[in-house]
């Protein structure tokens, strides 16, 4: 074998060495940006326990750290580079992001719902606790500033957008 043979011999020898690894980041990668695409298609608020789920599946940092090192990364092309960085992005940021343009986009598609709950529409911040559809919402507020009207918006909201039946 020639001198640039070998070396790409040896170059391909470590990528296929690497391969369990980069799998496993490639479904992380995927796991990811399918629950955000999915959720801003459906206009569906990401959930606290989603992003702990993704936390939680994401590569351990040893394997981050071995994909990230710059010997491999010289390794790898363009697209595995990618890859290997967004194993290191913010989930909980990624996930802020996407359900403030999920907010943005419901508070103006749902505002003749929200604005007739009641005699009196929805301020934002209220809205916000109706669209906000996460498992565990705190509502605290003084008597007679809406909280009633909050809670009739996010039952309605829900059968609504489909997330529950009736009878639920």
């Amino acid at each position: 074998l020639t001198h640039k043979h070998k070396k790409n011999l040896r170059k391909g020898l470590r990528l296929l060495a690497l391969a369990p690894e980069l799998e496993q980041a490639k479904r992380w990668s995927d796991l990811v940006r399918g629950t955000l695409n999915t959720a801003e298609k459906a206009q569906r608020w990401i959930p606290n326990e989603t992003v702990v789920s993704l936390k939680s599946k994401r590569p351990p940092a040893y394997l981050r750290k071995k994909l990230g090192s710059s010997k491999v990364q010289l390794l790898l092309d363009s697209e595995m580079r990618e890859l290997t960085k967004f194993l290191n992005i913010n989930v909980k940021k990624r996930v802020r992001s996407t359900n403030e343009r999920i907010f943005t986009k419901e508070l103006s598609s749902q505002r003749d719902f929200l604005d007739s709950i009641e005699k009196s529409p929805l301020t934002e911040e209220q809205a916000r606790s109706v669209i906000c559809y996460d498992n565990r919402v705190q509502v605290v507020a003084a008597a007679g500033s809406g909280k009633t009207s909050v809670m009739v918006a996010r039952a309605g909201y829900a059968l609504k957008k489909g997330f529950t039946s009736p009878n639920k």
